[in-house]
């Protein structure tokens, strides 16, 4: 449970744009539109999953897949 409240006291000690970053993943509280991103494509049979920042909560890793590819 102490990983949840500080996550909460993370979010509430933020208040908005301009808040300060997290010590673990660096992310801010926020997000604008100057932030920039890393796509990285690996092979479909790599188990790759979203991630989290275990100490903010932000989501750092995002998985998208599409679905099988057909073949002619």
């Amino acid at each position: 449970m102490a990983t949840l409240e500080r996550r909460v006291d993370m979010l509430e000690a933020g208040g908005g744009a301009g808040g300060p970053r997290c010590p673990e993943c660096g992310g801010l509280d926020d997000h604008g539109p100057n932030d920039t991103y890393e796509i990285v494509f690996v092979a479909p049979e790599d188990a790759v999953q979203n991630e989290w920042c275990p100490r903010c909560g932000q989501q750092t890793q995002f998985v998208i897949e599409w679905g099988d590819e057909q073949t002619s």
